[in-house]
């Protein structure tokens, strides 16, 4: 990812209200998209509760390596003034309530925010529970935010589970 300046969600929100595309930073960028409509009514992870709080336009890639490609705006979670770009952001993700793979349409009434933590453990593991997912967020970030791969190999089965279970007893 290419980062080239963040917003804050009220902004983006405001242009957004009056146009489809929107000159950023000398960029055409679209600001009208079903992903951005949905985060400007939630910006909240349904699983674990984390909110985005900060837009940023990125390329893809560098700038000039793809000749038709125009950054995007992406809304991340845990933005700290500070550290304008640091590592500890988490993406915010547009999500199918119902997969489009099991018949689910692509309408903003199908449509829910999840964090990409969250929305990568419930294609890995379709099996998890909400509380679940709640739990392994907290263990996630006690953990220090590594490879969500590795996160899921080690902990997975023994603290998650073990931690539901004791919240159930």
């Amino acid at each position: 990812m290419y980062r080239i300046k963040s917003y804050d969600p009220e902004y983006i929100f405001g242009l957004q209200a009056h146009n489809k595309r929107n000159n950023l930073e000398g960029y055409n960028v679209i600001i009208s998209s079903s992903r951005l409509n949905l985060f400007r009514t939630n910006q909240v992870c349904v699983c674990c509760g984390l909110k985005g709080n900060r837009f940023i336009l990125e390329f893809q890639c560098k700038p000039g390596t793809k000749s038709k490609e125009v950054p995007h705006l992406n809304l991340y979670a845990g933005w700290n003034p500070k550290d304008n770009f640091n590592s500890s952001l988490t993406l915010m993700t547009k999500d199918h309530i119902i997969a489009t793979a099991n018949g689910g349409k692509n309408d903003p009434n199908n449509y829910q925010t999840m964090c990409n933590i969250c929305n990568s453990n419930v294609k890995l593991h379709h099996n998890v529970s909400m509380p679940i997912l709640r739990i392994a967020r907290k263990i996630f970030d006690a953990y220090g935010g590594r490879n969500l791969n590795l996160f899921w190999k080690e902990y997975y089965a023994d603290k998650v589970q073990e931690n539901y279970t004791q919240t159930r007893s």
